[in-house]
């Protein structure tokens, strides 16, 4: 809940997806529902994606990346992120 993450890439994941949920819960049809709530950021490219409400993004690991601090303070703002990492995929094994 709330948190920063700073830019680092992980050299042992292949697939990365990143997503945001308010604290007031998910709002499709609600137009306040539709502000950003924090930022994925790849620094190395210049880019950052403003990530709304129940958003989705999936993305390279490998390439740097880091999470904004929150850019609304009026609610609480949980972000998750889930990986694929080769290691458990490949039975420990990354040679397969």
């Amino acid at each position: 809940v709330n948190v920063v993450m700073e830019m680092h890439r992980d050299q042992d994941f292949i697939m990365g997806c990143a997503g945001v949920l308010g604290s007031k819960g998910y709002r499709p049809h609600d137009t306040e529902g539709k502000d950003i709530l924090q930022y994925f950021c790849f620094p190395s490219t210049g880019t950052a994606v403003g990530l709304r409400n129940g958003d989705l993004l999936l993305f390279n690991p490998k390439v740097p990346h880091c999470v904004s601090s929150r850019a609304t303070f009026r609610e609480d703002v949980i972000c998750t992120s889930f990986y694929l990492k080769t290691a458990i995929v490949g039975g420990n094994d990354n040679s397969q």
